[in-house]
């Protein structure tokens, strides 16, 4: 099969699991990935209109998370648990999924229902000469990214250039699949299409404000990183992708799924 009909494939089968279970919404604020029973929290954010939703979500991230990382669980495990969950009864109580569940849940489609046995995870990380970096964004590539390697770096800006000079002329194209913005395509041009996306989440979000729509959109930006700010982070960061197989290792990554040393790497 094609990297592009397994992307398209896996995704529409992600999109599906979000879109009946992801009840308690995805969001890419800061405060949405710590545990508020915990973690001091602002008045202003207290009195946001999402601020319950985004407290259960919070819990259940830090619950799963917390689990994965007890039971040293690699993605493909960490999406298969998330993928039962949404199986039993108890789904009614929804799911979180920010971009590291979203993440994990291409990974377990794309490896547990096709002929493959091994993806990439796409890990955007902060630019600069630290080692150890703060994790942007996550999504997956199905595809040959890596060669002879399990993992490289290059800079967000740079993919095409990447891939034109280290793949083979002929080796097929690697495909992107960002569940979380649900972006499907080539990797060689994955940050133009982020953007496309992100301005179509931030243009449909104000028009539902502005028709007074009480429904809470799916994916939520701000008010502490807006969409701008979030696009320009991942343009000026490094992608890192790292094989990963049903039984790989799991990444070693900070208690908060936060940071990375890339000192682990190379």
């Amino acid at each position: 099969m094609k990297n592009s009909f397994i992307a398209n494939s896996v995704n529409r089968t992600v999109q599906g699991l979000l879109g009946e279970h992801n009840t308690l919404g995805t969001s890419f604020n800061l405060y949405s990935q710590k545990r508020f029973s915990l973690d001091q929290v602002h008045e202003k954010i207290q009195t946001h209109a999402a601020y319950p939703r985004l407290k259960s979500a919070s819990i259940f991230l830090y619950a799963a998370r917390h689990h994965s990382m007890m039971s040293n669980h690699n993605d493909y495990e960490a999406g298969r648990r998330l993928y039962d969950h949404c199986m039993t009864p108890y789904a009614d109580n929804g799911i979180a999924a920010n971009a590291h569940e979203c993440a994990a849940l291409v990974i377990y489609s794309a490896l547990s229902s096709t002929s493959l046995v091994q993806v990439n995870r796409a890990i955007v990380l902060g630019s600069g000469d630290n080692p150890s970096r703060k994790i942007l964004h996550e999504f997956a590539i199905i595809g040959e990214v890596t060669g002879n390697a399990t993992c490289v770096t290059m800079p967000m800006d740079r993919i095409a250039v990447f891939l034109r000079k280290k793949l083979l002329s002929r080796s097929e194209t690697p495909w992107a699949v960002d569940a979380a913005f649900n972006v499907v395509c080539p990797l060689k041009v994955y940050i133009n299409c982020l953007g496309q996306a992100i301005s179509n989440v931030a243009t449909a979000e104000k028009s539902g404000q502005a028709k007074g729509y009480k429904k809470q959109p799916p994916l939520l930006i701000g008010p502490e990183v807006s969409p701008t700010a979030f696009y320009a982070m991942v343009s000026d960061g490094d992608l890192l992708a790292v094989e990963v197989t049903q039984g790989s290792e799991r990444l070693n990554i900070s208690e908060n799924e936060g940071n990375l040393n890339l000192n682990d790497f190379f």
